[in-house]
């Protein structure tokens, strides 16, 4: 899997230089977009419940031997000034996955808070990044993080999960 981002990276390069950095920037590419539109997104309430493959392939982009990542309202790592060494530094905001696909909201703590959305495909050979995104902390439901995905409005994100 670690292959992966490179060729995704590498993808969104070569269409950025062919369709112009408005289409890199924007909506998904080809049938992508109208498939996330339509398919059915089942909310996950916890870490535990996301599926096995999305676990893995999270363990993987955060470059952690085990998922460090806190289900949503419990304790985490939210600043720079370690009080509990064993806080994770990740918290799940909320997910939604449907056979095909995993939409993550999650914050990130430390010197920036950040919030994040990941794109994440799910097939024969695991979970695979798509695309991740700089989020808002209003996005409050599955609905509102597709829509924010759909709209082409939330800054892409390369780097620093």
């Amino acid at each position: 899997m670690t292959s992966r981002p490179i060729r995704w990276r590498v993808g969104l390069a070569w269409l950025a230089a062919t369709l112009g950095p408005s289409a890199a920037a924007g909506n998904l590419p080809g049938g992508l977009e109208r498939q996330l539109k339509t398919e059915t997104l089942s909310p996950i309430a916890t870490v535990a419940e996301l599926p096995e493959a999305v676990r893995v392939c999270l363990t993987e982009l955060f470059r952690w031997p085990t998922l460090k990542m806190a289900d949503p309202g419990d304790e985490w790592q939210e600043t720079d000034v370690v009080e509990t060494p064993d806080l994770p530094i990740r918290r799940l905001i909320l997910a939604g996955c449907s056979a095909e696909h995993c939409l993550i909201h999650y914050e990130r703590g430390g010197i920036a808070h950040t919030r994040s959305v990941l794109l994440l495909e799910l097939d024969d050979t695991g979970a695979h990044l798509i695309r991740g995104w700089s989020a808002p902390s209003s996005l409050g439901s599955v609905e509102e993080v597709r829509e924010a995905v759909l709209s082409g409005k939330l800054p892409e994100k390369e780097s620093a999960w």
